[in-house]
């Protein structure tokens, strides 16, 4: 029990500490709970703003300041880049992955959709303009064609993209200047999205049918203190939210308040749940991870706090598929992957 208690207490001063005092990453697990052990780091000359892993969980695709995409295999020794794709004329923002293709989107205003094929690379298929920044996108699952994508964009518009037609198929306005980030549930059902100023919280729209996506109704309120900055759904039916506040907030939908407030300190960058909806990571501004429990939401609770960069702000995080691994980026240029022990 003393243990326990001291575990806990060493967790609230990471929490509180602020990250300049950091001398090392650490990692502070409270007895029996899990750990994360830091299996690779890759660099980029430039800050790294997204990462996505394939289907098999074994490549992970990056993009970053310097315009690049690259694909690293997580089981190959050395930290060169397999493939490595120059396409966008500014930041590159965002990267998903799909089966055999990867998307990006750019500050340019273009998303690119690449093929992927492991004797030849990765080759850009499709360029398309868009009416402003990419800012997010995710690809669809489940009974929708995998080129369909929704994307993010700066003038404040979700659009549902196919990649097949090469036209936009559907469009949600979020209630501010920009799109900051968007999520789709895991039966391809609703969609969530946020913005930032001068709005709030969330919306989340209906898209289970092809009308609803043609003149969607009137999208769900989600409430948050501050700008959401980063939405995952934890089951068809709930998400959690995170924002400049330094809060994370989780909905189970028809509820009038969140099940929970998990207390941050900083702004989270990103947040994502684990496959299996056991595990709930979140990056934050000042370098720190933390990962949460949320077996039953309702009762999150703190299971470890990772110091994952000491110098630079983390910008993203993701887990693989099968949920063993994690990957966290920061504005240094560094990608970390990291084993989930149980």
């Amino acid at each position: 029990m003393l243990t326990r208690i001291l575990a806990c207490a060493a967790i609230a001063l990471v929490l509180l500490a602020p990250v300049t005092a950091q001398a090392e990453r650490s990692v502070i697990t409270p007895a029996n709970a899990q750990e994360l052990v830091e299996l690779r780091v890759y660099s980029a000359p430039d800050a790294f703003n997204d990462a996505d892993f394939r289907w098999d969980s074994r490549y992970i695709a990056a993009v970053s300041d310097d315009t690049a995409l690259r694909v690293w295999d997580i089981e190959a020794e050395g930290d060169t880049p397999l493939y490595e794709g120059f396409e966008h004329f500014s930041f590159v923002k965002t990267v998903g992955w799909l089966e055999n293709t990867i998307v990006t989107g750019s500050w340019d205003r273009t998303m690119v959709v690449w093929d992927v094929t492991e004797d030849i690379g990765i080759t850009p298929r499709l360029v398309t303009a868009t009416y402003d920044a990419v800012i997010d996108a995710m690809g669809t699952t489940g009974s929708r064609d995998s080129g369909s994508v929704f994307i993010g964009v700066g003038d404040g518009t979700v659009r549902l993209y196919d990649g097949i037609t090469n036209s936009v198929s559907g469009e949600w306005a979020v209630p501010a200047l920009r799109v900051t980030a968007i999520a789709v549930s895991p039966d391809v059902r609703s969609m969530a999205a946020a913005g930032g100023f001068p709005s709030t919280g969330a919306q989340v729209w209906d898209i289970a049918s092809a009308s609803n996506i043609e003149n969607p109704p009137e999208p769900t309120v989600l409430a948050h203190p501050g700008t959401v900055l980063a939405i995952d759904y934890i089951t068809a039916s709930s998400v959690a939210l995170g924002g400049d506040d330094g809060t994370v907030t989780l909905w189970q939908f028809g509820q009038d308040a969140p099940i929970a407030t998990l207390q941050q300190i900083d702004w989270v960058v990103d947040l994502d749940v684990s496959p299996d909806g056991t595990l709930l990571a979140v990056a934050r501004q000042d370098g720190v991870m933390t990962l949460w429990d949320i077996t039953t939401p309702a009762q999150a609770e703190l299971i470890v706090a990772v110091v994952a960069s000491t110098e630079h702000p983390l910008t993203a995080l993701t887990f693989s598929p099968d949920g063993r691994t994690l990957a966290t980026t920061d504005s240094g240029g560094a990608l970390r992957v990291w084993g989930v022990v149980p």
